[in-house]
């Protein structure tokens, strides 16, 4: 008998701790929003020539980031060169920041014990429950933007775009995941989307 419930109560708390672990690992995966647009007459492949235009001088920031962003490219079968005449596509990019400040408020137990006398009788009564706190905290934003531009329609006289993208997420998940971001971004490639995703 004693074995038995010794291996119930065992397997109760492998079942909790994975329960556990697998609310951790979900957890774990950065929530970041994405927004992409396309030019719905456009015929888009991924074995185009992609000049990436680096601001001169680039800053330290713009300098890495073109180094990550010109890996993750290639990765989804882009061929990026060094000269814009022989080109196919031009790709823009820039980076920002916001920073707000969120009000939000949580809850806190409380326990209230009341006595007193009545007649002869004492008594004791404790009441349980929970007040509101209010709170402040600071979110940063980190904000990246793509745009594809085609290079004969450039030469034709037209400067639309004719695919930008936009990734934004928390400047920690973004800092520690850069070429997770940047490839999740690239995989909307030549599609309309927009939604918060995961990018593990």
């Amino acid at each position: 008998m004693r074995t038995n419930i010794l291996g119930y109560i065992m397997e109760k708390k492998i079942i909790y701790i994975f329960f556990i672990i697998s609310i951790l690992f979900i957890s774990c995966s950065p929530s970041v929003y994405i927004h992409t647009q396309k030019d719905s007459e456009y015929k888009f492949t991924r074995w185009d020539k992609v000049f990436i235009y680096l601001p001169d001088p680039p800053t330290l920031t713009e300098k890495n980031f073109f180094s990550i962003l010109k890996q993750e490219l290639e990765l989804f079968g882009f061929k990026i060169v060094d000269d814009a005449q022989i080109a196919d596509k031009i790709l823009f990019f820039s980076l920002d920041e916001k920073a707000s400040d969120i009000s939000s408020f949580y809850s806190l137990p409380t326990t209230t014990t009341t006595s007193g006398k009545i007649g002869n009788i004492k008594y004791k009564e404790t009441t349980t429950g929970t007040t509101t706190v209010p709170y402040t905290y600071s979110y940063t934003v980190k904000k990246v933007y793509l745009d594809f531009y085609d290079v004969q329609y450039a030469k034709d006289g037209n400067f639309t775009p004719v695919w930008e993208g936009y990734i934004g997420a928390g400047i920690q998940d973004y800092e520690k995941n850069v070429d997770l971001c940047i490839r999740k971004l690239i995989s909307y490639y030549g599609q309309n989307f927009g939604d918060h995703v995961r990018i593990k």
